[in-house]
């Protein structure tokens, strides 16, 4: 694309900028919104939208319309999540297992997609692909329409929404869910310049290695399975403190353990995000959770993904990664405590006096 339609690796940047600044920006306000068309049709009406982006992109040549196209596929994208959880936590009574497979998309997307984009260039135009992929987004939601029931909860206000992002349970959960978004994704997207500048890495050799590592992240929908039976709670606090340890090894590690250390870290923080969500479904009232988790999914994008490997990439230029890297795998061990007291946090009661956020059936 970029070598194709002239723009240089700084307009390509602005893409990407442009994309994550609308991703994130939806991410406040899905909330809101889905509580207004219900969690069904939030999700339909935004990845069709979606879908007409990416076909609409693939016609644009102007930089300002490209980035506009990129802009409005962030907003599309960033719609998605927030609604999802509620939705999902209302239509299966098995949290754990249902929340843990619909998670394992990332990780396997983040292991195939650069492989089936080498190999589908080499054959397609990369205007083809992006059309491809819009039509079948349109195509599933259309089939996730006909196969799912439209929820929609009491939309509360504005006033309401402060009151739920300004709660002390959700700013400890956004606070835990910004450590551990470094730990599990920000830190990935830095480790091929520490490994290759530290550790004495071939770029090659450490793109391979992290892709091996990355396999760790597909554990989710058995720790799911798992969780149901033993304690979604256990396994939240398990994956906090044991991501800690593993985070505070990867400077110690010699490289021919340090795969296996990597491959570890990858495990045990991939199935913090599943159980996260299913006790803080547990815990705040339905139609609370929409809003709030839009909240702590927006800081944890914006901080864990965004600012922290900034701040760690210029602490590397100070005295070098393994400092901060240290640094960061003592903040997940001391952020064990605020990981227990989440899990201990008893459901939030409605005024009938009925905990909210669990099921009956």
């Amino acid at each position: 694309m970029e070598a194709e339609i002239g723009f240089s690796h700084s307009q390509i940047g602005f893409f990407i900028l442009f994309l994550g600044m609308g991703y994130s920006i939806m991410l406040l306000f899905s909330g809101m919104l889905s509580q207004i068309l219900g969690y069904r049709n939030h999700i339909a009406i935004f990845m069709f939208l979606a879908g007409l982006v990416l076909v609409a992109i693939t016609e644009l040549r102007n930089f300002y319309g490209l980035v506009a196209g990129f802009l409005f596929l962030g907003l599309s994208l960033g719609a998605y999540l927030p609604a999802a959880i509620p939705l999902i936590t209302s239509s299966f009574s098995k949290w754990g297992r249902a929340i843990g497979l619909h998670d394992s998309g990332a990780p396997i997307a983040m292991i195939l997609m650069p492989v089936m984009a080498s190999i589908l260039l080499k054959k397609f135009h990369w205007s083809v692909m992006l059309v491809g992929i819009g039509v079948t987004l349109m195509v599933v939601t259309l089939l996730f329409i006909t196969t799912t029931s439209n929820i929609r909860e009491q939309s509360s206000g504005i006033k309401h929404y402060f009151e739920v992002v300004s709660d002390r349970f959700v700013w400890y959960v956004a606070i835990l869910w910004i450590i551990m978004a470094f730990s599990a994704a920000g830190l990935f997207s830095v480790l091929p310049l520490y490994l290759v500048s530290e550790k004495g890495f071939k770029l090659t050799n450490a793109l391979y290695l992290l892709g091996i590592a990355r396999l760790g992240g597909l554990s989710t929908p058995v720790i799911g399975i798992v969780s149901d039976r033993v304690g979604h709670e256990t396994f939240l606090n398990l994956s906090v403190a044991v991501t800690g340890l593993l985070t505070l090894l990867i400077p110690l590690a010699t490289p021919p353990y340090i795969g296996a250390i990597l491959f570890l870290q990858a495990f045990f923080s991939s199935f913090f995000f599943p159980m996260a969500f299913v006790v803080v479904s547990k815990i705040i009232q339905k139609e609370d959770q929409s809003p709030a988790l839009g909240f702590i999914l927006f800081m944890g994008t914006l901080v864990g993904m965004g600012v922290l490997p900034k701040l760690l990439l210029d602490v590397a230029e100070v005295s070098g990664f393994s400092s901060g890297i240290i640094v960061m795998g003592l903040a997940v061990i001391v952020a064990t405590i605020i990981s227990v007291k989440i899990s201990r946090t008893p459901p939030r009661v409605h005024a009938s006096g009925n905990p909210t956020g669990l099921i009956s059936r």
